[in-house]
């Protein structure tokens, strides 16, 4: 699509393509390699799992619902953080994943398939 935009009394023409985001937008590599459709940030103590892909390993494991406060070792504050965490995971690589849920603290081992 072209835009038309007026700076300083003269006209620019841009080529621009519309989208949307929202708040909880994920990098691809997290889709994929965990299958998390929808992160929050929660009061910068971590990022809330809204909504994960039937049959990933999220979902395997239930972190729909939860609070992820830490990946290998790694404070996770915003979903920016999680999407650079999660981009330097590897296959098949177990890690560790520090969750807060209405039970209490606690650990659990993925592995991204």
């Amino acid at each position: 699509m072209q835009l038309k935009v007026k700076r300083k009394d003269k006209f620019l023409s841009l080529s621009v393509k519309l989208g949307s985001a929202q708040d909880g937008a994920i990098g691809e590599g997290a889709v994929e390699k965990l299958g998390i459709l929808r992160l929050e940030s929660y009061k910068d103590e971590g990022v809330v799992v809204v909504e994960v892909r039937p049959g990933s390993p999220a979902d395997r494991v239930g972190l729909r619902g939860q609070l992820i406060l830490m990946i290998n070792s790694q404070r996770v504050t915003s979903v920016s953080e999680f999407n650079e965490i999660v981009g330097a995971l590897e296959k098949g690589k177990p890690f560790l994943v520090l969750v807060r849920t209405t039970h209490g603290t606690h650990f659990i081992t993925l592995k991204i398939d």
